[in-house]
């Protein structure tokens, strides 16, 4: 169960949502709401001159700003979290939403700046923006009781994980470098409530290493923009599917994190070796350009 201030946003945004937009795919409003949660603003801005700003936002500025200076910079930055997260993004990265997408897009997200979203994940710091977990409030309220039922999807009260963290950790911190994890963690409400209180104990959660799996791929996407948000580190693998006919998860999930990384660190090396190429054949055109340069100049003086 999601707190008073979580609970408002969510059902904020699931009113906006089916209020103005004729889709019934979730991922687009939970994916809209994770993009927000990325967004670094200035103190001197209110949340409600922030609303106002992205209510009257133009179509096209307003999709530019969620692909180009939230979702890419964050896939950039967090390759592995960003294909994790591909979800709850693919309608903005690969598609092209419609005007009616747009507009309920757009009232999401007035309706989350309104009902203080930045109060929450605005920080420059993991350790202010891990008090609450807005995504997994905002994927309960937009899923239906029978849709959860079915997918067995029951969220932990806040209090009573951080209470379960508090006394697993009563005695002594786990070893750094070891795991902490999961494997039925929704959008990571647990998680969350561990890496709290390693912070209040004087542990920096960077310093473990996560694992988080769920049979929901919208929850796990919304794990992967967590990570991020409660600044669990690097040493995080993620995993879609049923840990109850998957005993191996950890090391699937670890195997596919080694994947993904490894395709992009091929493709980063592409892009070097392209750019080095093009950059070469670029001097080497203007040397040529500067040689014919002075054979000219030389001949004319002759």
């Amino acid at each position: 169960m999601p707190t008073k201030r979580e609970h408002s946003i969510a059902e904020a945004v699931g009113a906006a949502w089916y209020a103005h937009a004729h889709s019934n795919d979730i991922a687009i409003p939970l994916g809209t709401v994770a993009a927000l949660t990325m967004l670094q603003v200035s103190d001197i801005a209110t949340p409600a001159a922030i609303a106002n700003a992205w209510e009257h936002m133009p179509d096209d500025k307003l999709v530019h700003v969620l692909r180009r200076e939230l979702w890419a910079p964050f896939w950039v930055r967090f390759p592995y979290l960003g294909r994790m997260s591909l979800p709850i993004s693919r309608w903005i990265l690969d598609e092209e939403p419609d005007r009616a997408t747009i507009a309920g897009v757009r009232a999401i997200a007035a309706a989350a700046f309104r009902h203080g979203l930045l109060d929450i994940t605005a920080s420059a710091d993991p350790a202010n923006r891990s008090g609450a977990d807005v995504l997994g409030a905002v994927l309960t309220q937009l899923r239906s009781r029978g849709a959860r039922q079915a997918l067995g999807e029951f969220h932990t009260p806040a209090d009573v994980s951080d209470l379960m963290a508090y006394v697993t950790t009563m005695t002594e911190l786990p070893q750094t470098g070891g795991w902490l994890g999961e494997p039925t963690a929704g959008t990571g409400g647990m998680i969350r409530s561990v890496a709290e209180v390693l912070r209040v104990r004087g542990a920096d959660p960077a310093d473990y290493r996560w694992f988080m799996g769920d049979i929901d791929a919208l929850a796990v996407a919304g794990c992967a923009v967590n990570t991020y948000l409660w600044g669990l580190g690097d040493a995080v693998v993620l995993f879609h599917g049923d840990i109850l006919t998957h005993g191996d998860a950890l090391e699937l999930a670890i195997a596919q994190r080694a994947e993904i990384l490894g395709h992009h660190n091929d493709l980063v090396g592409r892009i070097a070796t392209a750019t080095a190429i093009r950059d070469a054949v670029r001097d080497v055109e203007k040397l040529v350009a500067d040689i014919n340069t002075k054979k000219s100049e030389k001949g004319h003086a002759a």
